[in-house]
């Protein structure tokens, strides 16, 4: 990855980042870090991040960081304790991703934005036209075809 991508933790619990943090730092390829609290979450600020990582919160604070990260098109991973929050989180991000706060929940969600993040970079990378490959001769890309015209002779 040649560029730094950038991961946005959005939580009110310091623990909650810090954990996430010191995990990821594990990892090869490892992202900046924006540390937000959901309490104080505009909703109309862009998010600069390639990832959203969500800590459990209530769904009175989570509905409006799900609409603007839907809104802005930024990939959203959700930690949550309950497991209604599961499937009313997706009806708010169609495309948010919610793990389950479980024993070795900070492996899980790093392992989850390191592939959302890998998948980006790739998007990312289609996205620009100096990534496609170039054509080194002005053949056609199947190859040079000749046509040869046979004709039966029906003189012995």
């Amino acid at each position: 990855m040649s560029q730094t991508q950038n991961a946005v933790i959005i939580s009110d619990s310091t623990d909650f980042g810090r954990t996430l943090m010191a995990r990821w730092q594990a990892e090869r390829e490892v992202p900046a870090f924006t540390l937000l609290s959901a309490e104080f979450w505009d909703h109309t600020r862009v998010v600069s991040g390639d990832v959203a990582v969500i800590a459990p919160l209530p769904r009175a604070r989570l509905e409006p960081v799900l609409r603007s990260l839907a809104a802005s098109g930024t990939a959203a991973v959700c930690a949550s304790d309950d497991p209604g929050t599961w499937a009313w989180a997706r009806s708010l991000h169609p495309r948010a991703l919610v793990i389950p706060r479980q024993d070795a929940w900070a492996d899980t969600l790093v392992t989850f934005c390191a592939e959302v993040l890998a998948r980006v970079a790739s998007r990312n990378a289609l996205s620009r036209p100096s990534a496609w490959p170039r054509r080194t001769s002005t053949s056609p890309p199947w190859g040079a075809i000749s046509w040869k015209c046979v004709t039966a002779s029906t003189t012995p």
